[in-house]
């Protein structure tokens, strides 16, 4: 369970950095710009959390490999943007942060589990937390409205995610409650893109 953590952890982190660097890119941000966006965008909810549940230094303060990981992902995909080699913005946003969303709703709700927290509430709002914090800190810095008050059901595709990991676990095994999470949460911010759905708005 450790392995396959670990592992979801850096794809989330890889797919999280890129999602940040692209808005930094959006943005016009110089190469430092596109580094802390990528960073805060990888690790901002997941600090939030640590310190919201005593965790102190948070958790990625020990594991400096990610953020070397992280600091990597941005210098070449600012290289690949600097060069003008040809790849879809839009999509490869998209792809980036659901996948970033997904993968972080779970391990949120797992870090619940493994502090043994067994309640609805804090597991959820800790998978939640995690998924979305560091993208509210990237689009804040970035100067735009946060994506969980305006798009394609972003918030609510890591909620239900969340939601159906905390189900899971009750019947079985917690890799597995983390792993449907993760699908779920994807394949919602997907398929909620492609056919643009959104909750109401006051027009």
């Amino acid at each position: 369970m450790a392995i396959l953590f670990m592992i979801l952890e850096i794809i989330g982190t890889i797919a999280f950095t890129i999602s940040g660097n692209l808005i930094a890119i959006e943005k016009k941000m110089d190469i430092l710009g596109i580094m802390i966006l990528g960073v805060i965008t990888s690790f901002g909810g997941g600090i939030m959390r640590d310190l919201l549940i005593g965790i102190t230094p948070p958790s990625i303060f020990l594991k400096p490999y990610y953020v070397l990981t992280s600091l990597i992902v941005s210098l070449m995909v600012f290289l690949v943007y600097k060069y003008h080699l040809p790849f879809s913005h839009k999509n490869l946003l998209l792809v980036m942060d659901s996948v970033g969303l997904g993968i972080f709703t779970g391990l949120g709700c797992s870090v619940a589990f493994q502090m043994g927290y067994n309640g609805f509430f804090i597991t959820v709002f800790l998978g939640i937390i995690t998924a979305v914090g560091g993208g509210v800190i990237r689009d804040v810095l970035a100067g735009s409205k946060p994506y969980i008050l305006v798009k394609d059901f972003y918030a609510c595709a890591s909620i239900i995610g969340a939601i159906i990991c905390f189900a899971i676990s009750r019947v079985a095994d917690i890799t597995f409650a983390v792993l449907i999470s993760v699908i779920v949460v994807v394949c919602l911010r997907i398929i909620a893109t492609f056919f643009h759905w959104n909750l109401p708005k006051i027009r």
